[in-house]
């Protein structure tokens, strides 16, 4: 699980199981479900891009896609717009190219990405 506090916390904290990351977040980045705030699906997907291997964050965010909570051609162009410079870029630019048709299972996207990309991961010859 990952929890998303205001950018400058008080305290750090520290829980088993949990990945506390301070950031800022723009109120169109926020919904209210069963009153929490949480982050939208475009802005978790991005977050998932920028945190996770290429890998992974495709398998994540194919699923994602594949279960109608997101929807592609928004992801696509939101991570293609990452301006060139900024931390990260290249690797959402990545995740973009290789999100183009989302598969219907995890081993489906990796194997995807292990056969039209060599550079995802080191060991892409295994499967």
């Amino acid at each position: 699980m990952e929890v998303l506090l205001p950018a400058k916390p008080a305290r750090r904290v520290r829980i088993v199981g949990v990945r506390v990351t301070a950031s800022r977040l723009a109120e169109d980045d926020v919904l209210i479900s069963d009153n929490l705030r949480v982050a939208t699906p475009l802005r978790a997907a991005l977050d998932i891009a920028h945190r996770f291997p290429v890998e992974e964050a495709v398998v994540l965010l194919d699923a994602l896609t594949h279960a109608k909570r997101l929807d592609l051609t928004q992801l696509v162009e939101a991570l293609g717009h990452q301006r060139t410079g900024q931390r990260g870029c290249r690797k959402h630019q990545q995740v973009a190219g290789l999100m183009d048709t989302p598969s219907a299972t995890p081993q489906d996207s990796r194997l995807r990405i292990r056969t039209t990309n060599t550079t995802a991961t080191p060991h892409s010859a295994r499967f």
